[in-house]
């Protein structure tokens, strides 16, 4: 009896979290709708129950065991519910950042049982979210380069393009724009990878395609790593001379 006393406050504080969640998305306001509708649903047979004169403690009341059996039902129900907004929500985010918030958003929800076992397919999925955001970091990645290539071999020829100068902000000079640049990429690869190390299911991560893109991973930060410091040494090579070259001309010039 003490057990379920206690199974009673845990399911209390697992739903009180659903009263403030915002769904985004474009159902989002229609799951939102859906999840207060369960937490009224629940609120109601909690204070429902409350009412009853029958003591918990009496193990010989037959009426809360009864009440008890019921409520199980109806979480069940709940549950279910609640799992395919969640299943419906995750299918329609777009990208690895989206969908891990709306995991950390419902993450309390997603160790229980029913909702466990509904969801545990939409791991899959994540894992190839981050590796479609990492090819589609590389392929970023080896433009650009390719674009340098293309600058460095046309280097003293008149040129009315040059792609670097498309992602540097114009406020930079190069080096320091392509360098924040790069930054820019290892931010946008970083977070999804080491939130997917979070993950609930654990078993995802000993997959051959979860496996193939901490692979990746390690060998894109390793590529950015090569670009900076190679921007670094070119940069460094030059800097005195340049120095030097500017500090010796005159602060005023005869218009």
């Amino acid at each position: 009896r003490m057990e379920h006393i206690t199974d009673l406050f845990h399911f209390q504080l697992e739903f009180l979290k659903l009263e403030k969640m915002e769904v985004s998305g474009l159902s989002g306001n229609i799951h939102s709708a859906q999840i207060q509708d369960i937490f009224t649903e629940f609120n109601e047979h909690i204070a429902a129950m409350q009412q009853k004169q029958y003591d918990a403690l009496d193990i010989d009341s037959t009426e809360f065991d009864a009440e008890y059996d019921e409520l199980l039902l109806r979480i069940t129900d709940w549950d279910i519910r609640l799992a395919t907004i969640i299943c419906q929500n995750f299918d329609e985010c777009c990208n690895p950042e989206r969908a891990f918030k709306m995991l950390e958003m419902f993450y309390s929800l997603l160790d229980r049982p029913l909702i466990k076992e509904q969801f545990k397919d939409k791991y899959p999925q994540l894992v190839t979210m981050v590796e479609k955001e990492l090819d589609t970091t590389k392929k970023i990645f080896d433009d650009l380069q390719s674009c340098l290539q293309a600058e460095k071999a046309n280097k003293g020829k008149s040129s009315t393009t040059s792609g670097s100068r498309t992602v540097v902000e114009k406020n930079m000079p190069p080096v320091a724009g392509l360098l924040k640049w790069t930054q820019e990429l290892r931010h946008r690869i970083q977070p999804p990878v080491e939130k997917l190390r979070k993950i609930p299911d654990q078993r995802v991560l000993e997959t051959a395609q979860a496996k193939l893109v901490f692979v990746k991973y390690d060998e894109m930060l390793e590529l950015l790593g090569l670009h900076d410091r190679g921007l670094f040494d070119d940069w460094a090579k030059d800097v005195s001379d340049i120095s030097t070259a500017n500090l010796a001309n005159p602060l005023l010039v005869r218009n």
